[in-house]
């Protein structure tokens, strides 16, 4: 049985050039993920959402019957432009998805009204509350502060696959793509932190990416448009990541924060 894509990221197309072998990871309701023996992840699924530079999008009839033949552990193998399960194969000679990174496109000013619009009055009293967030802001945008024991608190903290803490750093990160911030020194030491495995492996992905500029597209439509509409579909993303995300944003444009 062929099953086909409907678009494939150009990283995807990348990592699987490194690696043939690939086995499933995990499995969610909205597809799974692949892994190799370097621990990099790619998704396999609809796009829900949205689309990823890191991703393999099928609509959801084909996300069923793929994930009806597949358990944890499987192997998939490289072949040309098909990735080959013991009972099926996808075609992924199809759209190429390239990582949107106009990043200058952004409208600053526009989003950051829509976040201080925004409620994000539950991280009050929480280990990611204004006050800590603020201060890590301010230690990443000074390159003699010591920024790593700040770095290894937020790193992993939460729950899910991807903990609040790495979510609300991938929207620090996107932040500074839009309206930079971040002292180089404190960039690599967020790869330090990083390589100690502190996380998830997803998070991990996702964090590695966003440290190159490579974000979904719920996240790089602020690129090009600002609304209501772009801000709830973000925040619509998993139980709480899209919000968290969201916040991370946030605390990188507000007003008073910025050199």
């Amino acid at each position: 049985m062929i099953y086909y894509a409907s678009a494939v990221g150009s990283v995807v197309l990348a990592l699987l050039k490194e690696t043939t072998t690939w086995h499933v990871h995990s499995l969610f309701k909205k597809g799974f993920n692949l892994i190799n023996q370097n621990d990099v992840i790619i998704f396999i699924g609809t796009n829900e959402n949205g689309s990823f530079p890191f991703g393999i999008s099928v609509d959801e009839q084909t996300k069923k019957k793929m994930m009806s033949h597949i358990q944890r552990n499987d192997e998939f193998r490289v072949n040309q432009l098909k990735l080959q399960h013991a009972k099926f194969s996808i075609d992924i000679n199809t759209t190429i998805i390239e990582p949107r990174q106009n990043f200058h496109d952004a409208d600053v000013e526009a989003l950051r009204v829509c976040l201080l619009a925004y409620d994000f009055s539950n991280y009050t009293d929480s280990d990611f509350s204004l006050s800590r967030m603020t201060a890590l802001k301010r230690s990443l945008s000074d390159a003699n502060e010591m920024v790593l024991p700040q770095l290894e608190f937020l790193v992993g903290r939460g729950n899910g696959l991807t903990p609040t803490g790495d979510d609300i750093l991938v929207g620090l990160l996107y932040s500074h793509f839009i309206q930079p911030f971040i002292e180089p020194v404190h960039l690599q030491t967020i790869k330090t932190v990083m390589a100690q495995e502190r996380t998830t492996i997803i998070s991990e992905n996702f964090i590695n990416l966003a440290l190159q500029g490579v974000f979904s597209s719920r996240i790089t439509q602020f690129n090009d448009t600002v609304s209501d509409e772009t801000i709830q579909s973000l925040v619509e993303v998993g139980s709480s990541s899209g919000k968290d995300t969201l916040y991370g944003i946030y605390i990188g444009l507000i007003k008073g924060v910025n050199k």
